[in-house]
Formats: C-alpha cells, structure tokens, sequence
C-alpha cells in the first residue's frame, strides 16, 4: 500500500478554501479525493448517499451544528472520518484533501493519531482572510442568489455568519496557533483573485512537499 498523503485546508467561511480544494484536486493524479465533513454532516442528516449510513450517529447535534453555528463534537466527527478514510485507501485512494477539518484542539490531536496509525504524510495550509472581507463575501454571495431567485445558504445569513466567526476565533484560532508554532502550517493570502490564491498554493506544491 502507497503512503496516504493528507492535505488540510483550514480557513474561515468564504475564505475561498472548498475553491482552492477543488483547483488543486484537478491538478492532482486520479488517486485523490475531497472530504469536506459539512459534507459528511449533510449527507448524513438526510440519510440520503454514501454517508447517511451515519445518520444516527450525527443527528444528535443537528440544532448545535445549524441553529448554534458550532462545531460536531471531536470523537464521533473524526471517528467517522476514520472509516472513511480507511475504506477508501483499501480502494486506491492516496491522498485526501479535507476543508475545515480539524477544526479544533482536541480534533487535531485525533487526526494527528489518525495520521501516524495510517503511516500518512500531512500538510496544513491556512487561507487567511479578515473578518470584513469574510461577510462582504458571506453578503455578496447572499445577494446574488437572491437577484438569482435561489434560496440564499443559510451559512450566509448575516447572524449565523458571526456566530462562526466567533466559534472560529475561540474554537479554530488555538489550533491554527499551534500549527504555526510547530513549523505546520503554511499560509497564504486569501483576500486575493483566485487565481491568485491559486497561484500561491500551486507555489507551495510546486516544492514537491507531497
């Protein structure tokens, strides 16, 4: 068996990081996949697709997760990243990138252990944007899907946009801190174009890090 490669991408809400993991997924070989565990929560509380197998696993924090805007608890949010991970290296998959996971301390220290059980390489980047930039973003998007007669994201609205930011600062922040401090992580400027946020992560990349 290859050695799994894990890719981490931390980053506030509309800090362009779900962008950034698909642009460099297509870049990658076909041996890769993204996990996003918004995705995974979803999935599972519909019951619908391949993670609503979790169902009753996650549907416990439905209203801390929607109504709160705060995080999954740390053991059964990894745990369940776990299974899937170990399912899909015994299907050829080599590398994993994830968005907004781990988010927390006491996630970081799973995954660190997750990790080292898989004999896996792991890389950390930070897309850092400002808080404004964050709900100018969070408002533009909003709007446009109004203008578009789409039913706006309820990430968007303006209340549970600074409840994440609050959970971010006091949940995300330490973490990110002790990444940075152990020589982790690598951040880039996110308040940029894409393509120039592209460019940046492609410059890390492009040093054969994998």
């Amino acid at each position: 068996m290859n050695t799994p490669n894990f890719i981490f991408f931390h980053g506030k809400s509309c800090a362009g990081k779900d962008t950034q993991a698909h642009l460099l997924h297509k870049d990658l070989n076909e041996n890769v996949i993204e996990l996003s565990t918004g995705d995974i929560f979803r999935g599972a509380i519909s019951g619908q697709g391949e993670y609503g197998r979790f169902h009753d696993i996650l549907v416990p924090y439905v209203a801390l997760v929607e109504k709160k805007g705060r995080y999954i608890p740390d053991e059964p949010i990894v745990q369940i990243v776990k299974t899937i991970v170990t399912e899909k290296i015994e299907e050829g998959i080599e590398t994993f990138i994830f968005t907004g996971f781990p988010r927390s301390l006491g996630q970081l220290k799973l995954v660190d252990e997750m990790v080292r059980e898989l004999e896996g390489n792991n890389t950390h980047l930070f897309y850092e944007a400002s808080d404004d930039v964050i709900r100018e973003r969070a408002r533009n998007r909003r709007e446009n899907d109004l203008r578009e007669g789409k039913i706006p994201r309820e990430d968007d609205d303006p209340a549970v946009v600074e409840r994440k930011l609050i959970t971010y600062l006091e949940t995300t922040y330490p973490m990110l801190i002790k990444l940075d401090q152990e020589g982790r992580l690598f951040t880039v400027d996110a308040e940029g174009t894409i393509p120039e946020i592209e460019r940046e992560t492609s410059a890390y990349f492009s040093k054969e890090r994998l």
